[in-house]
């Protein structure tokens, strides 16, 4: 259970450390997750797909390092 208490702070620096707390357990995340149903076959589907971009950011990331150290290879 996520809880903040006041020591005489003013209350947008409890939201702010409350919102952050959240995020950090994941609990809004399970709750979008769990929302709604989704089949086992979409499930697997979208993480395929997901995987297949992640895949495409680091190979575009290793290119832009590998230009960036260029000189110091050759």
């Amino acid at each position: 259970m996520i809880s903040v208490k006041s020591k005489g702070r003013n209350n947008q620096k409890l939201l702010t450390q409350f919102k952050s707390l959240v995020n950090a357990e994941g609990t809004l995340e399970t709750y979008k997750s769990k929302r709604y149903y989704v089949k086992p076959s979409l499930k697997k589907k979208l993480k395929r797909e997901a995987a297949e971009r992640q895949r495409a950011k680091d190979l575009i990331n290793e290119i832009k390092e590998i230009k960036k150290h260029w000189d110091d290879i050759f």
